[in-house]
């Protein structure tokens, strides 16, 4: 063969190989493109997830309050948990190589052992209903959302352990792709909710705050995202590294107290059911400081009374006849009556005025008398008789005492103290002779509970008025601020005047005719005032009744004014209610002066079923002999008439506590403590669980409380 030959068969060989390239390399574009598109696909959105810079979320900060004992208690916090998915390309790449490694390996097999165990795990689904959903990732070559519910790190932890998730000695733990978010938790539940707030889930909304303190404060409590870049460390690894660190949230110290918000809002809650009112709010505040130790807020919906709304902060309805305290601070203070003056409180000498409770006898009783029992008439006559030819006479000397300076409390949607008609709010001069005779007794005037609130408690405080607040600290990354008191005014009145007011409000309830007499106590003395309003919502007339005041009378540690709206109601129901938070109050903290009242009660107090040193330390301040168990943390209490006596509550693991007899706090502590969801409906004792005593925990589950 000559030489010629050989080269032209050398290049015929040459073009045909690379034509057999040629054809390689169209097939495996081919195949990449079409018969494993959907792998490469995606593959190669995993790669470029892989590689992208991640948001780095920071947590939110806290929120605290205080119990009895002086001691932050959590009430708002982020917990981090997951979003968990099931990877159907990485299951495909398992079956392959532990095939190779195991011809006996059945994918089929350990998909539903898989699932097995996570159905026992959480209870939430059926060990075939895990199965469909990791056999549709597997089909489909995506990733679905294995678990239907976001679960904690001890959760992630353990399913961790279970086949596929981790198989191989983790080199596919890729099988389980976690998503790491924030969970907003509340561990006392329902508690002050309205005030302390809540967060939206969807993170698209222009804040995270949806209410409450959650929404006034979200810039600070949001803190400041971050941003971590990818670093390739090999072929298969890829780590983040932080190049600018996520600046978590502030924490908020507020000045609420977790005991005393208990006592109030169940107090509130039990009257709101017996008397089905439509909305109801009842606030606690510290006389010498102006320290808000309690706020509820309550609205009625068919499924029952929950914390909504900001009533306390932002109604402008007009008091009714709390009003009428201030209206005679003015009359003492000018010299227009004293106490003991004589007025006409039966004959009218304006038409449109009543009372509703009006007696012949009344034609000549003292102003005292008639303060005390509440008549419209007489304080109209008294009113209009003196300021009549100069009605902003009477405005200005209300406005002397700065009880209509606006104040930030601390919380969003808070309004001011209105005078006037609506139309008139914005506009000087408008109090005419004839609005002055029903501004009297708290018509023609629009004021929310908190400022009602802050003027009583001026009085208790001997006339210095302070500000209500809500916010004791904010600890921003340690940079701390402080919140303290605020004077607005040290002297609303005169010292004779302000005693005057004392011995009237006291006499309100401890005077037999006292619209407040029919609820005083025999364990605590207290003073105040009823009021009742009638005005129109939605063109429906509807009742609001009041009662604002402080306690105990002679040395008061504490204000409180309930105010309820039900259509048929009378004020001295309110005055139920106070009485009903100032005698718990009062048995909670031993350390205040009851007036010089004696409990005559006999017997032992009636306790809950509980945590062991709770009961230990309110038993050892009330100076109650008891037996306890102390090898417990948790007890069954026993009483009988000479002694409180307990035995252990047993615990076991993975089995449903029985919480009957316990208070709220406790047994949702316990209950989600064993890792149970809870949900309580009434106020109280807990009287019945949905799930039985000893039954096996499923974890996810919901147990139903109902307490009494």
């Amino acid at each position: 063969m000559d030489a010629k030959s050989r080269i032209s068969i050398g290049f015929t060989l040459i073009y045909a190989l690379f034509l057999v390239l040629f054809a390689l390399c169209i097939g495996s574009i081919v195949g990449i493109q079409y018969i494993k598109g959907d792998v490469w696909h995606d593959i190669g959105k995993t790669i470029k997830s892989a590689m992208t810079p991640r948001t780095v979320e920071p947590l939110r900060g806290s929120i605290y309050c205080y119990n009895m004992e002086g001691q932050k208690e959590v009430v708002a916090a982020s917990m981090k948990v997951y979003k968990i998915y099931f990877n159907g390309v990485q299951l495909r790449a398992i079956e392959k190589d532990l095939r190779a490694r195991n011809k006996k390996f059945s994918c089929p097999d350990s998909v539903a052992r898989l699932a097995s165990l996570l159905s026992s795990y959480f209870g939430d689904a059926s060990a075939s209903q895990y199965s469909n959903i990791i056999n549709r990732a597997y089909n489909t070559k995506k990733r679905v959302l294995l678990i239907s519910r976001n679960i904690d790190y001890l959760e992630r932890k353990d399913i961790m352990k279970f086949p596929l998730l981790n198989s191989a000695g983790g080199k596919y733990n890729d099988c389980m792709i976690s998503e790491e978010v924030n969970r907003r938790i509340h561990p006392y539940g329902n508690l002050a909710l309205r005030t302390i707030g809540d967060v939206f889930t969807d993170r698209s909304q222009k804040t995270d705050g949806r209410f409450g303190i959650e929404l006034q404060f979200d810039s600070l409590l949001r803190g400041i995202e971050g941003t971590s870049n990818p670093l390739k460390i090999s072929r298969r690894r890829t780590v983040f590294d932080e190049y600018k660190r996520a600046v978590n949230g502030a924490d908020i110290t507020l000045t609420l107290n977790i005991d005393m918000q208990d006592i109030v809002q169940s107090c509130l809650m039990e009257q709101a059911q017996k008397l089905g009112i439509e909305r109801g709010c009842a606030v606690l505040m510290e006389v010498a400081t102006g320290e808000i130790k309690a706020i509820s807020n309550l609205y009625y919906s068919p499924k029952g009374y929950f914390e909504a709304g900001n009533m306390a902060i932002s109604d402008l309805n007009p008091p009714g006849s709390t009003f009428k305290t201030l209206t005679m601070l003015v009359a003492l203070e000018d010299g227009t009556i004293t106490p003991d003056t004589i007025v006409d409180a039966f004959n009218k000498q304006y038409p449109k005025v009543a009372d509703h409770d009006s007696h012949p006898e009344w034609s000549a009783i003292t102003a005292s008398d008639m303060f005390v029992y509440s008549s419209n008439v007489g304080i109209s006559n008294v009113i209009g008789n003196r300021y009549g030819n100069n009605p902003m006479q009477f405005v200005r000397a209300i406005q002397k005492t700065k009880v209509d300076e606006p104040f930030d409390i601390g919380l969003p949607g808070a309004t001011g103290f209105k005078i006037g008609y609506m139309r008139y709010w914005n506009i000087k001069d408008t109090i005419s002779k004839i609005d002055l005779p029903t501004m009297s007794f708290g018509y023609q005037v629009a004021v929310p509970p908190i400022y009602m609130l802050r003027f009583y408690n001026a009085i208790a405080n001997n006339g210095k008025m302070i500000n209500p607040f809500i916010v004791k600290e904010i600890n921003n990354n340690g940079k701390i601020t402080t919140f303290s008191t605020k004077t607005v005014n040290s002297s609303i009145a005169s010292s004779r005047t302000i005693g005057q007011l004392k011995t009237m409000l006291r006499k309100v309830v401890e005077q037999k005719g006292g619209t407040g007499y029919a609820y005083r106590s025999s364990k605590v003395s207290f003073a105040g005032k009823t009021g009742t309003a009638v005005f129109m919502v939605n063109g429906i007339s509807t009742d609001q009744v009041s009662f604002c005041g402080y306690f105990p009378a002679d040395k008061p540690k504490y204000s409180c004014i309930v105010v309820m709206q039900r259509q048929g109601i009378w004020g001295s129901q309110s005055c139920e209610v106070f009485r009903n938070i100032a005698e718990k109050i009062v048995s909670l903290n031993t350390t205040i002066d009851v007036g010089g009242l004696q409990d005559t009660v006999k017997y032992l107090p009636t306790v809950k079923n509980g945590r062991r040193e709770a009961l230990r330390y309110t038993l050892r301040k009330l100076n109650i002999s008891s037996d306890f168990a102390d090898s417990s943390e948790w007890l069954i209490v026993h009483r009988d008439s000479l002694r409180i006596r307990s035995t252990e509550l047993p615990l076991v693991q993975n089995l449903v506590p029985n919480v009957v007899g316990m208070g709220a706090k406790d047994a949702v502590c316990l209950m989600e403590r064993s890792g149970l969801r809870v949900h309580i409906s009434g106020r109280g004792t807990v009287r019945q669980q949905s799930l039985a005593a000893g039954s096996r925990v499923l974890k996810g589950q919901t147990v139903r409380l109902v307490l009494n």
